[in-house]
């Protein structure tokens, strides 16, 4: 069991923002890489999957409780995002917290309590990890939920309203169950009472997706030695659970007893390539020339990841029960994982349950997130039962990215052994074999070498098991056990002595956490299995902390330095751990020795900090006792913890520290929102009280009487102590203006900010505002006393906006926010396509973005705005068509998918640096090898799965056809682009070469039409796949068509400009171009009725 203590948030936190919105209603361990098998290269370092990279766009998510976040991300991460109420929570207030580019989450004020009491899952307000699953409202219409309900679904069934159960596991006490978004607010409403989840229910997970993470590694780890006592893991059944299996390839032919899919594929086959590699390291035949580490177990298959290399929790837990149960596996090996929180999450209580109630051991993957650092040992391996394996190459040296302990919530050590895992040999879907390397090519090693020991003592359980190979494991000279737990798996060993320890890893078994001043004795019990007594040597290592520092050999002492094991009997020693280290953890090993027998017990000890209670007394603005719940703020570490309020009072245990302590305080009487903060130094218990009387007005204004304030951001960046930071506020109507408070703080290292936004008084969207102004007011040293700041046009800059239409007038929103360090959230405000609007903001860098018609989104690449700059923003600039500014194609190995989230962008405007998607278009995207369909993707769909294609040298054809029939779409109404390149089998992923061409026409009016018989210049540019092999890339061919595409005419290019000149009457011009590289790779890109005329 995690810690209880821990906050929810992970250690590693990089800044934390809380942001009050009153928002308007209208406005696998990570996936292996594969390398060429005749020639493994050590070190290779594990890539992401195809079809599974950064998420690039705008989505929108609607969260449990039925409020919905809209957020755009780039390469980058999440740059911007905008917060809306569900129906009836106008009075509801929002944390958001940012950990890095890609990890905001905005948490509404009344699902705070339930996450301070850990009973419900903080991913459901993550809006980076919703992105990654793919569950943001274009991908999915319904949220996926995993309920804890001890007393049974039948009594829960009230609490859970109309929500679809997917599968009720009694043995577990967990249902899988989705809901779909409309009816969130109406779920929420249903399983929250009050600050406590309804009475039936005592956790709510989102149901999430973990991912997927021979010739030299099976003798490397002593299998061959095993072999030759006689064990193959014959009569064992080890179960995989990953993306199943290539039935026919020649190493597994006829190997696997029993299979299963639980992904709603409709067949266990491989579709991904993963499962195939894993498994016959597990088990593969003897017969094929390659040998797995069991070849003889009985092998059961479990599918529980896409093609797409995604593993939904539902699918795991599910195929977990089946394995332990219904497979009646021994081991369970598990080569996925997803990041670790303090606490148990429904993967880890599944693996903790199972291995209670069957006996079965799980071989997770530790996660190849090494390169990051300590705390990166992923979930489900980081489960108290589970067997969590890192990765180590032919020298046993840690590979680079093996992931790291200790684990979150109580520094207990994970993993607990290591395997070869760098330039694994092994099956190859489809046939033949390749070189991969991760944690997930590690895992399997362990789990065939559980095999073998349960073969060999076929009455011992899991955990039994588990003490044999922590035990018999062999180190490496220089790594602490927070890098390697104990050691490489050593199957030799496991197999040739008998005597085995228990607990095996004591950091997880011991209760732990001392208090300073505290001591703590530990039993150790030997059970010797042999025919003969056996008199163990005892030594305790030198400990050493989670950087490699050497400790305080006096840390750990044994109550005898050697012990008496009789046989087939047992012997226990007491291990003390004293209080010689006043905080952190520390890490050891208890080693038992007689001649060649030597058995190692992972020890590690965690002081934490002192623990202090700070009690929290909250006044809003009215003097009565404020709700809600506060937030506390460890500047040092960035970890926050929460204390819920009960008439104005609360109070929370948390270690000693410097913190802020933050309220988000509503006023019914008034209707105000304050942003109070409170910096206490907490060395002792104290008491402390947020009055949010002391708040000061957030006044900005502009000297002009026909505006009115319609958006306003304040917020206050508190650095933490490394320098990271933040928090944020946020009021977003007109009636919000003079409403707003912050407390005034002194702080050199804090900094205030607040962004208004001003529109024509009445402004609606019906009839949108003609000009606006967007203001910055920016403090540095902490949050004044006085807030007001008033500012005019002429201390302004002045920039001109046109919105042009895309042939068709069409209404929309636009947004800006100011780029200054400060949370990045955008009020969206109506504008009309097309008009010209008069923007007055302060001078500094800007982030800009549209939608049209609630389908098409576009963000325009960062800018900055003031004196000599050009002052001057175009949207829907013609001529709209596909951009290769993103990646969109790439191989890896044999598989060829979309890289980036959205592929391929097709209708982008013709203004340099924008991006973006519409929604509203359809089509196909089809890629052909010798003029035969290979694989048909949607050209606009997200989170679509990789194809896989024969090996070598080949010339592909991507053809994609794509239209617009919406209103909004006047012009661009049809992209046909036939892409011709070459691509061979890859290493590692390569990003296939793609072209277009782009057009930006001048003349044009605000509706994207040219003048009927005049001439339309444009200048044309080439652009080519960033990522893929540099080649030089122009244009050659150009045609121009006035009847839609029934005939062509070509156009002069020179110099990168083309004019052509246009019919005489109302009509269209479309263009067809043609490209090609010097490496032979091309386009033909058609765009129906670029642009019109008249």
């Amino acid at each position: 069991m995690h810690h209880p203590g821990r906050a929810l948030t992970k250690a590693a936190a990089a800044a934390l923002a809380l942001a009050l919105a009153a928002t308007p209603g209208t406005a696998a361990a990570s996936a292996a890489t594969p390398e060429t098998a005749a020639t493994p290269k050590a070190g290779s370092a594990p890539t992401a999957q195809l079809g599974t990279g950064p998420a690039t766009g705008t989505f929108t998510f609607t969260l449990i409780t039925g409020d919905t976040v809209t957020a755009t991300a780039d390469a980058s991460g999440i740059v911007s995002y905008e917060v809306k109420h569900g129906p009836g929570r106008d009075d509801i207030t929002f944390v958001t917290r940012s950990d890095g580019p890609r990890e905001l989450a905005v948490i509404p004020s009344d699902a705070m309590p339930m996450l301070a009491a850990g009973t419900l899952d903080q991913r459901l307000f993550e809006i980076g990890t919703l992105l990654d699953f793919g569950y943001d409202d274009a991908s999915r219409a319904d949220l996926p939920l995993i309920v804890q309900a001890p007393g049974g679904l039948a009594k829960a069934r009230a609490a859970l309203g109309a929500a679809k159960v997917k599968k009720d596991i009694p043995r577990l006490g967990v249902t899988t169950m989705t809901t779909a978004k409309s009816e969130t607010g109406t779920l929420w409403q249903q399983i929250a009472a009050g600050a406590r989840l309804r009475s039936g229910l005592s956790k709510v997970w989102l149901d999430g997706k973990t991912r997927l993470t021979l010739d030299k590694s099976v003798p490397q780890v002593g299998a061959p030695t095993a072999w030759a006592a006689g064990y193959t893991g014959k009569g064992v059944t080890v179960a995989m659970l990953d993306s199943g299996y290539d039935s026919d390839h020649p190493m597994l032919a006829g190997r696997v007893a029993l299979a299963e899919d639980f992904t709603d594929a409709g067949s266990p086959e491989d579709d991904h390539g993963h499962g195939t590699h894993v498994l016959s390291t597990i088990g593969g035949s003897a017969d094929s020339g390659y040998r797995g580490v069991a070849p003889d177990a009985t092998l059961a298959v479990g599918k529980v990841c896409t093609s797409s290399g995604g593993c939904p929790d539902s699918a795991l837990i599910e195929g977990m029960t089946w394995a332990a149960t219904t497979a009646g596996a021994k081991i369970v090996s598990m080569s996925l994982g997803g990041q670790d929180y303090a606490g148990v999450d429904p993967l880890e209580y599944t693996i903790n349950q199972l291995s209670a109630q069957t006996g079965a051991l799980f071989v997770v993957a530790a996660g190849n997130s090494g390169e990051a650092g300590l705390y990166t040992a992923e979930s489900p391996g980081t489960a108290d039962a589970a067997l969590s394996v890192g990765a180590v190459d032919r020298s046993d040296a840690l590979a680079y990215f093996s992931s790291r302990g200790p684990r979150l919530g109580d520094m207990a050590v994970k993993p607990e052994i290591t395997a070869p895992g760098v330039g694994i040999v092994a099956a190859r879907m489809g046939g033949g074999y390749v070189a991969m390397s991760g944690t997930s090519m590690a895992t399997p090693h362990v789990a065939g070498v559980a095999a073998l020991v349960a073969q060999q003592h076929p009455d011992w359980n899991g955990e039994k098991i588990k003490s044999a190979l922590i035990g018999a494991a062999t180190p490496k000279a220089g790594l602490t056990a927070y890098h390697q737990g104990s050691g490489r798996v050593d199957a030799a060993r496991a197999v040739g002595q008998q005597i085995t320890a228990s607990p095996a890893n004591l950091s997880v078994k011991a209760g732990w956490g001392r208090q300073p001043g505290s001591e703590a004795a530990h039993e150790v019990t030997y059970t010797n299995d042999g025919d003969s007594p056996v008199t163990l040597d005892l030594t305790v290592e030198t400990p050493s902390s989670t950087g490699g520092a050497p400790g305080n050999p006096a840390m750990f002492t044994l109550d005898k330095q050697s012990v008496e094991v009789p046989a087939h009997g047992s012997a226990a020693v007491t291990v003390t751990i004293h209080d010689v280290m006043p905080r952190g953890a520390q890490a050891a090993a208890l080693v038992a020795k007689s001649g060649e027998t030597s058995v190692r017990t992972i020890l590690a000890d965690y002081t934490p900090i002192p623990s202090r209670k700070l009690t929290i007394n909250s006044l809003d603005r009215a003097g009565l006792p404020a709700k809600g719940s506060v937030e506390l703020y460890e500047r040092y570490t960035g970890v926050n913890y929460w204390a819920s309020l009960t008439d104005g009072t609360g109070s929370a245990t948390v270690p000693e520290g410097q913190y802020y302590v933050v309220h988000n305080v509503s006023t019914p009487s008034d209707g105000s929102r304050t942003l109070a903060i409170v910096p206490v130094t907490l060395d002792s218990d104290k008491s402390v009280t947020v009055d949010s009387r002391l708040g000061t007005p957030v006044d900005v204004q502009v000297d002009d009487q026909g505006a009115e304030g319609v958006a306003l951001v304040a917020s206050v960046l508190l650095p933490r102590l490394d320098g990271s930071r933040s928090y944020s506020m946020a009021a977003s109507r007109a009636i919000d203006f003079g409403k707003v408070y912050v407390t005034p703080l002194d702080d050199s290292s804090a900094s205030y900010r607040a962004h208004a936004t001003f529109a024509q008084k009445g402004a609606t969207m019906a009839e949108p505002s003609p000009f606006f102004y967007h203001v910055a007011d920016r403090r540095e040293g902490g949050v004044p006393a006085d807030l007001s700041y008033r500012t005019s046009r002429d201390e302004l800059t002045a920039v001109r906006v046109d919105y042009r239409a895309q042939g068709t007038p069409s209404k929309g929103e636009s947004g800006s926010t100011p780029l200054d360090g400060h949370p990045t959230q955008m009020i969206d405000q109506p504008v009309a396509f097309p008009s010209q609007v008069a923007d007055y903001r302060t001078p500094g860098d800007w982030r800009d973005r549209i939608r049209v018609d609630g389908r098409m989104a576009l963000e325009a690449a960062p800018r900055k705005y003031g004196p000599d700059e050009p002052n001057h923003l175009v949207w829907n600039a013609g001529i709209i068509g596909p951009t290769m500014a993103i990646d969109g194609v790439a191989r890896l190995g044999n598989q060829i998918g979309l890289n980036s989230t959205y592929g391929i962008q097709w209708f982008i405007d013709g203004e340099s640096g924008s991006t973006g998607t519409d929604w509203g278009a359809t089509g196909t995207l089809d890629l052909e090898l010798d003029g035969k369909l290979i694989k048909r993707w949607s050209p606009t769909g997200l989170w679509q799965p990789a194809t896989t294609v024969p090996a070598g040298k080949s010339t592909y054809t991507l053809r994609g056809t794509v239209l617009r029939e919406r209103p909004y779409a006047g012009v661009s109404t049809k992209v046909e682009t036939e892409w011709t390149f070459g691509s061979d089998t890859t290493d590692a992923i390569e990003i296939v070469p793609l072209i277009a061409v782009r057009a930006l026409a001048k003349g044009l009016d605000m509706s994207n039409y040219a003048t009927a018989g005049h001439q339309t210049k444009l200048a044309i540019t080439v652009e080519r796949s960033p990522g893929a092999a540099p080649s030089p890339a122009g244009l050659t061919g150009l045609e121009a068509s006035f009847d839609d595409g029934a005939t062509w005419q070509a156009v002069e290019v020179k110099n990168g400009e083309a004019k052509i000149r246009n019919p005489d009457t109302e009509g269209f011009v479309s263009l067809r171009a043609k490209a090609a590289d010097e490496a032979g790779n091309t386009v033909v890109q058609t765009i129906t009725r670029a642009y019109g005329v008249r």
